[in-house]
């Protein structure tokens, strides 16, 4: 089984690219997401050219939101105790650099047409 879930988090290392056993690339990184008591953290991979490329342009550290279908996942810690996480299949990614650049480009569509009409701004459609 498998859910469709969007994921809010902070990557723990910089998304890398692999290639599988069909010579096929993907991405593949990892998100830690903030919980009421702890942490979940969250493998993404990305097989789709555009989530792949907006992947990349991450490093650690950068927030992220991820879409895609997920399956819960459990394994032992090095501390012997049980963790458990999620694996996404990225559908799509979201990051503040994209939101800044679709308001940048509203914000001069804005500019460019002369006083407001009422229309809905791309960033609304």
């Amino acid at each position: 089984m498998s859910l469709t879930v969007l994921a809010l988090g902070t990557l723990t290392a910089d998304p890398q690219e692999r290639t599988g056993g069909s010579g096929k690339p993907f991405v593949v990184a990892n998100l830690r997401t903030a919980t009421e008591d702890d942490a979940v953290l969250v493998s993404v991979v990305a097989f789709s050219d555009s989530v792949k490329a907006a992947l990349l342009a991450l490093k650690k550290g950068d927030s992220a939101s991820v879409t895609g279908r997920a399956k819960l996942t459990s394994w032992t810690g090095r501390d012997g105790a049980e963790k458990h996480g999620l694996s996404i299949v990225a559908d799509g990614v979201l990051t503040a650099y994209a939101v800044g650049k679709r308001r940048d480009a509203t914000a001069a569509a804005r500019q460019s047409s002369g006083p407001e009409t009422g229309a809905l701004s791309p960033l609304h459609a």
